[in-house]
């Protein structure tokens, strides 16, 4: 006499999908067309200071000091004042170099024993490098711009805290003053 065993359906039913579960913070719910998952929005991003901020041909910079002084922008605090609004930094595609850089500095002007007294100059400027090539004067890139065909394609924030500035002097000739910014 021959047995059968069960009979079984072919092809076999697939094993059920795992339920997803939620995470912390998060609403999952079920309708009709799946599940829907809701999240709180990103937080609230850190506003360090120098933060750029380009629109069109213009950067705009958040509150920042050097040496507890703010730098200016064509006379202007960077943050404005009671009766300037916040000012813009112009920038040009001409001022690019080779590999399509262009950086926002802030420069400082020190006076003959490297100090930034109250009457020296404290300004963010554009320019081809973040190199100061002048004793005279202290420079430090705030961002760079990548350019492509003639418009400003990306700002790369470099400087996220308030900075501090030292003119180091070389040994009587051996060479020139150094500017720290740190």
């Amino acid at each position: 006499m021959i047995t059968r065993g069960p009979i079984i359906p072919w092809p076999p039913k697939p094993a059920p999908a795992a339920k997803p579960m939620p995470g912390a913070g998060t609403l999952l719910a079920l309708g009709p067309g799946g599940y829907s998952v809701s999240a709180p929005d990103r937080g609230a991003t850190y506003p360090h200071p120098f933060k750029p901020s380009l629109s069109g041909l213009a950067l705009r910079f958040s509150r920042g000091l050097v040496e507890n002084r703010e730098p200016t922008i064509k006379g202007v605090r960077i943050g404005g004042t009671a009766t300037a609004a916040q000012p813009e930094l112009a920038i040009e595609a001409a001022v690019a170099n080779a590999a399509g850089e262009s950086w926002c500095c802030v420069e400082v002007h020190p006076d003959a024993q490297g100090e930034l007294p109250a009457e020296s100059k404290i300004e963010i400027v554009h320019t081809r490098t973040p190199r100061s090539l002048s004793p005279e004067v202290g420079r430090q890139a705030l961002c760079m711009i990548v350019w492509r065909e003639g418009n400003p394609w990306q700002v790369l924030p470099i400087v996220h805290f308030n900075l501090r500035y030292a003119r180091v002097l070389p040994p009587a000739g051996s060479g020139a003053a150094r500017h720290v910014f740190f």
